[in-house]
């Protein structure tokens, strides 16, 4: 067992000692070939549509204008808060209003998936 030891150490010590003599690889070179691998794909890439619009999106777009108006001072991130309370004190048969656009926006995703 002692003789498989021996010759595995010598083994060790030899490749360490090409490696040691070798080239070193940059990363930049290493970062080349694989963009050049992901340049020869030739997949042609599919837009997907984007999902159908929710309720609360579509009072959203519809609301928007107005509350900047009356709130002007107010931040992006303010106006989609008040939005959103807005949209928490209508009622149920409110927001079935919103459906409409849903229903349209429904139609254009199928049409554009097709």
């Amino acid at each position: 067992m002692s003789k498989l030891v021996k010759e595995d150490q010598k083994r060790y010590d030899r490749e360490m000692k090409e490696a040691k003599n070798a080239p070193p690889v940059s990363k930049s070179a290493k970062a080349t070939s694989q963009s050049a691998e992901k340049k020869g794909d030739d997949k042609p890439q599919t837009v997907m549509p984007k999902q159908v619009m929710t309720t609360f999106f579509a009072f959203i777009n519809q609301n928007r204008e107005r509350i900047k108006k009356e709130n002007p001072d107010k931040s992006v991130c303010e106006i989609g808060k008040l939005a959103g309370q807005e949209w928490k004190a209508l009622t149920d048969d409110q927001k079935k209003e919103y459906d409409k656009f849903i229903e349209e926006d429904r139609k254009r995703y199928k049409k554009e998936m097709d």
